[in-house]
């Protein structure tokens, strides 16, 4: 009868460590999900935020030549002030690095005046594609990395 008895309690014990272990599954997949619903609702909210930050106005000061008119850093054209964007020199999410943590992030994100630069959109859009195009190749890497072990 004693046998039984430990038996029965230890098949309890391996369920309640199953059921452990099932909850503890389910609750980090709610906290993913939390994050990047988070992630979605933050980085816009920031970014809008960053459009009255100081040093990106006297960025968008410094570039401008004449009244409604602004001098690309990239190809040092003149235009309009819908034909522009202000944009970071250094990406807000490092291409080779991907996203490393939220103060890395508000720190890329309000940079000093140095960190921003006026582009054209032709310009700006140039240089998103090549950092689009670098991260991809960047994350490419990196899961060859790991699939051969290094």
């Amino acid at each position: 009868m004693p046998r039984k008895k430990k038996q029965s309690n230890l098949d309890e014990e391996i369920q309640k460590q199953a059921e452990e272990a099932l909850k503890a599954e389910e609750d980090a997949k709610k906290e993913k999900k939390r994050q990047i619903e988070l992630r979605k609702f933050l980085i816009p909210t920031l970014r809008r935020a960053s459009y009255r930050w100081k040093p990106r106005t006297e960025c968008n000061k410094d570039a401008r030549v004449e009244r409604g008119v602004y001098e690309c850093a990239m190809c040092n054209g003149h235009f309009k002030n819908k034909e522009i964007v202000i944009d970071h020199v250094d990406p807000v999410v490092d291409v080779e690095k991907g996203w490393v943590d939220w103060n890395e992030f508000v720190d890329r994100m309000f940079c000093e005046q140095e960190g921003f630069q006026v582009l054209c959109k032709t310009c700006h859009g140039v240089k998103t594609n090549l950092e689009e195009k670098m991260r991809v190749k960047f994350r490419k890497d990196k899961k060859e990395k790991k699939k051969n072990g290094n």
